[in-house]
């Protein structure tokens, strides 16, 4: 028995048909996981209501997103080509201030003040930290600040108690001007 041609082809629309429903509907299903809940609620609306609802939280999101990559060029043009030049005469301005030390000493304890350019606050800062571990001391509180091309800082320190009969103050006050000045 020959199957008819027309009767073959309705079944093949039906298939179709369902199977682009079902497309469809995994569609939905995806864009509906994407949405925020208040916004896709299936309760009381329609598809068609859903699918605009979606529609207009995507145009949201768009216009969201443009703001934000304006405010971020917007930004970055700030920092990266207004500050270039600000970073370059920071650098220069710091290679010319020469590093200042002032000691207060009170017998077992110390106070130092450092203002130095960026380029070596750093490696002043950790070398004395060092000169006065090296001598017994023991640090309360070490303070940076940074001011447009100097560095400020300021070490609390005493005596430790294991040292209090051989160590003294004066010693390292002359060890931390000497390597401050450069040796001289």
């Amino acid at each position: 028995m020959e199957k008819n041609p027309k009767s073959f082809g309705a079944s093949d629309r039906k298939t179709i048909e369902k199977n682009r429903r079902n497309y469809m509907k995994d569609l939905y299903c995806q864009l509906h996981s994407l949405i925020p809940n208040d916004i896709s609620s299936k309760g009381g609306k329609s598809l068609t209501d859903q699918l605009d609802a979606a529609a207009k939280y995507i145009r949201k999101l768009k216009i969201k997103l443009e703001k934000l990559k304006q405010k971020r060029e917007t930004l970055e043009g700030i920092n990266l080509l207004n500050n270039i030049p600000r970073v370059e005469e920071a650098i220069l301005e710091s290679a010319c201030v020469p590093p200042q030390v002032d000691i207060h000493d009170s017998g077992y304890f110390i106070e130092i003040h450092l203002v130095s350019g960026l380029d070596v606050s750093s490696f002043m800062f950790i070398k004395i930290i060092r000169m006065l571990q090296e001598e017994g001391f023991e640090i309360h509180n070490a303070n940076c600040v940074v001011s447009n091309s100097t560095c400020f800082l300021t070490i609390h320190s005493e005596v430790g108690a294991d040292c209090v009969s051989t160590c003294g103050s004066g010693t390292i006050s002359e060890r931390i001007k000497k390597f401050v000045n450069g040796g001289r």
